[in-house]
């Protein structure tokens, strides 16, 4: 390689192209208002909205080499957008789907999901369980994975798993040493 034509920062492909930035800043200029707007009609919350617009972006920003060459790369940003949304909104109705399930269970569950977030008081329940129970639980009832995925997952066979799961039903209610109260 003649060192005259070396780039003294690494490759081409390291040193940001200021037309292809200026191209991107514009885009982003134009549509994120647009891109908010719309994530803010499916999400209904115009703070995720704009976390999941900031997050779109940063995604066009990784491939805008290529984003950029689309006929309509506008398009391209909002099914971004919109699978984005797609998945927040999945993992909300995953995480109230465990909530539900662990409430069924009889296993006492405040508030497990708040933004996003499960409740200390569920995870101290799982952590008190064994090692292989404690992922299976938070596999099939916090990650809503199947009995076979999360067995899948974990190098179990299913029946192992079901066993697994069946033995955990004690071991998340209420602390052993406390009596239950009656009713619950």
């Amino acid at each position: 390689m003649n060192s005259a034509n070396a780039s003294p920062q690494g490759s081409d492909r390291d040193v940001p192209n200021v037309e292809v930035m200026s191209s991107f800043v514009a885009l982003m200029r134009s549509e994120y208002p647009a891109v908010v707007g719309l994530l803010r009609a499916i999400t209904g919350d115009p703070a995720v909205a704009e976390d999941l617009a900031q997050e779109t972006f940063a995604v066009v920003y990784q491939r805008w080499r290529k984003v950029q060459h689309l006929d309509r790369p506008d398009l391209w940003i909002r099914r971004v957008a919109i699978n984005r949304a797609l998945g927040t909104t999945r993992r909300q109705v995953s995480e109230r789907r465990a909530l539900e399930r662990l409430r069924s269970l009889g296993t006492p569950v405040v508030a497990a999901v708040d933004a996003g977030t499960a409740d200390p008081a569920v995870w101290a329940a799982v952590g008190r369980l064994p090692r292989r129970q404690a992922q299976l639980v938070s596999l099939v009832y916090l990650d809503d994975r199947s009995v076979d995925e999360a067995a899948a997952a974990l190098g179990l066979a299913p029946s192992t798993a079901r066993t697994h799961l069946q033995r955990r039903a004690g071991g998340l209610g209420p602390h052993p040493r406390r009596p239950r109260r009656p009713d619950t």
